[in-house]
C-alpha cells in the first residue's frame, strides 16, 4: 500500500520473482505535492516520478479511483500495468429513517481537517447559510493541521454555539454521527497549501452509503462518487456562496434529501459493497472467484483483469453511476 512506501522497499522486490502489486491511494500520486509546514518545498524528491515509472516494469499498480489512474498515465506509468481497483465500503442493508424536518437539522463534516477537504471553507459556508436563515448545527469530526484554524473560526463566529469540533472519532462514533445527521458536507478543493486534491474520499462514500445527501466541491475523485442532482450537490471549489446556497436548498427540501439519500445508498451498495469488490479484486489479482463461489463479479466490466485495463478510457464524471493513512499532508 502507497507508492512512496513501495519505492522504499523496491530493493526487496528485486530479490524475488513473486508478482508485486502496489495499491496507490492518492497523495502518493500527487506529483507536485507540497509540504504543509513549508508550502514552497516539494513533498517528494525530484526523482519520484521516474522511480514510479520504473517500478511499473516490475509491479502492477492498483488505483482506488479513475482520478488516480489518470495521474499515473499522465506521468508515463504504463497503462498496461495499471488497473482500476476501488475500495470496498461496508454498507448497511437500508439507510436509517430520518425525520422530514426543516428546522434543527444536523449537518456533518467527517474527515481530516486538511486543506483539500476545506473545513475552514465549510465553517464559512455554514455561517453564511445561517445568516440567511439556516436552522441547523454543524458537527465537525476529525483532526488535522487545520484544527487550530477551525477552532479560531468557530470562536469568532456569531454562530459558535451551533458548531462543534469533535476531534478524531472511532468507527462506531462515525457510524452514529452519520445515522443522526441530515446532511453531509465538506468543501473539497485543490489545497492552497499542499496542492492536494481528494483522490477518492472514503468518508464521502460512507456518507452516501448511510443515505446522507452529500454537498461538496467539484474536485478530484469526489466527481466519480457524488452525482450532482442525483445523490447530492456539487459546487465550484472556493465558492462559499454556492456552498451556502446548497446547504439552504437541501435544508428546506426534506423530500429531495430523502430522494438523494436513497439514490446514494443504492449506488454505494451496487458499486462499493465488499461483496461486489472482493470478486473484482480477486479477478484483478488473477485469483479467480473466491473459494466455493463460481459466480462472475456482479460489476463485470469493472472487474479489471491484468490483461485488460480501463486506464485509457476512464468514465466521465457525469456518467450514470458506475464503479467508481500513511501520514501525508
Amino acid at each position: 500500500h502507497y507508492l512512496d512506501f513501495a519505492l522504499s522497499l523496491r530493493a526487496v522486490g528485486e530479490t524475488t520473482d513473486v508478482e508485486l502489486f502496489v495499491h496507490v491511494h492518492g497523495y502518493d500520486t500527487e506529483w507536485d505535492l507540497r509540504r504543509v509546514d513549508r508550502p514552497d518545498e516539494p513533498f517528494f524528491p525530484p526523482e519520484y516520478r521516474a522511480a514510479a515509472r520504473a517500478l511499473a516494469d516490475r509491479a502492477w499498480f492498483l488505483a482506488n479511483s479513475r482520478c488516480v489512474l489518470q495521474r499515473l498515465a499522465a506521468v508515463g506509468v504504463r497503462v498496461d500495468r495499471s488497473a482500476y481497483c476501488p475500495f470496498g465500503i461496508p454498507v448497511p442493508p437500508a439507510p436509517p429513517a430520518r425525520p422530514p424536518r426543516t428546522r434543527n437539522l444536523r449537518i456533518l463534516y467527517l474527515g481530516r481537517l486538511v486543506d483539500c477537504k476545506g473545513p475552514d471553507l465549510t465553517i464559512r459556508a455554514f455561517e453564511r447559510a445561517c445568516e440567511q436563515g439556516l436552522d441547523a448545527t454543524l458537527d465537525m469530526a476529525g483532526d488535522g493541521y487545520l484544527r487550530t484554524t477551525c477552532e479560531l473560526l468557530r470562536r469568532r463566529s456569531c454562530f459558535a454555539d451551533r458548531i462543534r469540533l469533535l476531534g478524531a472519532v472511532d468507527a462506531a462514533t462515525g457510524a452514529r454521527l452519520r445515522a443522526e445527521s441530515d446532511l453531509f458536507t465538506a468543501h473539497n478543493c485543490r489545497g492552497p497549501l499542499t496542492g492536494q486534491e481528494e483522490s477518492f474520499g472514503v468518508a464521502v462514500v460512507e456518507a452516501l452509503g448511510a443515505g446522507l445527501p452529500v454537498i461538496t466541491g467539484r474536485s478530484g475523485g469526489v466527481c466519480e462518487t457524488v452525482q450532482s442532482g442525483v445523490t447530492g450537490l456539487l459546487f465550484e471549489p472556493g465558492d462559499v456562496e454556492a456552498h451556502a446556497a446548497a446547504l439552504l436548498a437541501l435544508a428546506r427540501d426534506p423530500e429531495r434529501r430523502a430522494q438523494y439519500g436513497r439514490a446514494g445508498h443504492a449506488f454505494v451498495r451496487r458499486t462499493y459493497a465488499p461483496e461486489q469488490r472482493w470478486p473484482a479484486l480477486r479477478a484483478t489479482l488473477g485469483l479467480g472467484p473466491p473459494p466455493g463461489d463460481d459466480r462472475a463479479p456482479l460489476n463485470a466490466p469493472d472487474a479489471t483483469t491484468r490483461s485488460r485495463t480501463p486506464a485509457s478510457t476512464p468514465a466521465p464524471a457525469t456518467a450514470a453511476p458506475s464503479a467508481s493513512g500513511a501520514t501525508a499532508p
